[in-house]
């Protein structure tokens, strides 16, 4: 289903995240937000990271 290990971490990283925000809002629990946000901000480095090893441009 994943075409990387890479990706499939991504976006397990960014369900979380969601997950975690959502339910941190609804309980309005400030410090879950913040975590949410940091796991969807980390999977969507991850995705960005993949994009760039597969298309062979991982020279900064």
């Amino acid at each position: 289903m994943f075409r990387s290990k890479y990706r499939e971490r991504a976006w397990w990283s960014m369900f979380v995240g969601l997950l975690f925000a959502f339910s941190g809002a609804y309980v309005k629990f400030k410090p879950m937000i913040i975590v949410g946000i940091l796991f969807a901000t980390f999977g969507v480095i991850l995705l960005e990271y993949d994009r760039r090893v597969a298309h062979g441009s991982d020279k900064s």
